[in-house]
């Protein structure tokens, strides 16, 4: 039997979930941040809560690079485009906005049997951010998974949804959300 999985899905800063009591979480979910805010807070952060920390890093090209930290605090990848992981026994598959939109990638992710799809990814529009919602619903029920996203606008805006086989659980500008997969 597998021991249950907990995702946060947040806009908050890593200095107000510091302020939080988020033991209970293994992993956060965080929408593209400023390169500053990497070192040394998300490293802290998830070696002091023990969770694993996904996200992305926005760089001076303006495109959102993703990361993935372990409950050490040791950066595991940085700067990939799609990253498969197990975490308490659940295949989680983490993507970047462009190998999403990709469809020569986005095949791949059909044979990779992931139970979890988790995008951090910056947009332009509100109307980016429905299309995307579109997208993450179809391949949620395609796969019959669960999917989630946490983004961020050019205007600080940012946001977060998740879906379950198809079917909306959030879809929100709530700065923070559990979630039991």
């Amino acid at each position: 039997m597998r021991n249950a999985l907990s995702v946060a899905l947040t806009t908050l800063s890593v200095e107000e979930l510091c302020k939080m009591d988020v033991r209970a979480i293994n992993l956060l979910l965080l929408p593209p941040i400023g390169k500053d805010a990497l070192r040394p807070q998300v490293p802290d952060f998830a070696l002091q809560n023990i969770c694993h920390v996904a996200g992305g890093v926005i760089d001076e090209d303006e495109t959102a690079k993703l990361f993935l930290c372990d409950d050490s605090g040791n950066l595991k990848q940085e700067g990939f485009d799609f990253h498969l992981f197990d975490l308490l026994g659940r295949r989680i598959l983490f993507v970047s906005k462009k190998a999403f939109c990709d469809p020569s990638i986005r095949y791949k992710f059909y044979s990779m049997h992931a139970e979890l799809l988790l995008l951090s990814c910056l947009l332009d529009r509100e109307d980016e951010a429905f299309k995307l919602n579109l997208s993450l619903s179809s391949i949620s029920s395609e796969l019959g998974i669960k999917a989630a996203c946490a983004y961020s606008f050019f205007d600080g805006k940012c946001g977060i949804s998740a879906w379950r086989e198809g079917h909306e659980e959030t879809s929100c500008k709530a700065p923070y959300w559990e979630w039991a997969v």
